[in-house]
């Protein structure tokens, strides 16, 4: 059985294109994609191996389950500084979770950001690369490399934050996404997830990534909203959280 956590998305195959056709290639002259097992985690996923290995290749679909709700968080109402948004990315910082263009988007704004980083950094030149970014920001936004979560404090550290930003290449899932949304914490992603429809569901935003602009407007609506009602929004959130996510089945 193999599970390719999202691996064969096409934007996931774009990195290091030769070496992973090159392999997939010989791994389908010899045909071992006809002796196992595949493991997918929604309709996407199954889509992706499919059009890899052709339609008879075996594929099970069993899907993730999120975060259930905090309880610890619903009674939660802390009221949003007027003078700061708080934003946060919680991943791992590599070329796939596209930082880089999460912090492209802050660039414009002329409010003031705290945006801070947490994750193990998996790629030390792509890190060199937004640090350079990083410099060239005005001084309203303040970034903060926060180093890695232990994962039993990634709840309490997303609850402390008006924003989830993630803004990456493809998701099969994105734990993180679901972990914001069981503490209330709204998200900005792109559309290359399975989390779709955010903002008609009040949840945050899913969209294209392409260009910085459309983001940085979201960022700027998402702090007009949140600072009327920051409790109310994050009820909403969990609400969804609790109605969608069915640990039963």
């Amino acid at each position: 059985i193999i599970a390719p956590r999202g691996e064969f998305n096409k934007n996931a195959l774009e990195l290091k294109k030769i070496k992973k056709s090159i392999y997939l290639a010989f791994f389908k002259i010899l045909g071992l994609h006809k002796k196992i097992i595949f493991h997918s985690t929604n309709e996407y996923e199954t889509l992706d191996i499919k059009n890899l290995f052709g339609n008879k290749v075996k594929v099970f679909e069993v899907k993730n389950i999120g975060e259930k709700p905090s309880l610890i968080m619903k009674s939660r109402s802390k009221k949003i500084n007027d003078n700061v948004f708080k934003i946060v990315f919680l991943s791992r910082i590599a070329k796939m979770k596209n930082l880089d263009f999460a912090i492209q988007s802050l660039r414009k704004i002329n409010k003031n950001i705290i945006f801070d980083i947490w994750g193990p950094i998996s790629d030390e030149n792509y890190w060199l690369k937004c640090q350079n970014i990083i410099k060239n920001l005005p001084k309203n936004i303040i970034i903060d490399y926060k180093g890695v979560a232990k994962q039993k404090n990634v709840p309490s550290i997303l609850s402390k934050y008006d924003l989830l930003f993630l803004p990456s290449l493809g998701e099969n899932f994105g734990h993180v996404i679901s972990e914001s949304f069981s503490v209330g914490t709204p998200v900005l992603i792109s559309n290359n997830t399975p989390w779709k429809n955010l903002e008609i569901n009040g949840l945050g935003w899913d969209l294209p990534l392409t260009n910085n602009n459309v983001f940085k407007d979201a960022i700027l609506r998402a702090r007009d909203l949140y600072k009327k009602n920051p409790a109310l929004w994050r009820m909403r959130v969990i609400d969804y959280a609790e109605k969608n996510f069915n640990y039963d089945e």
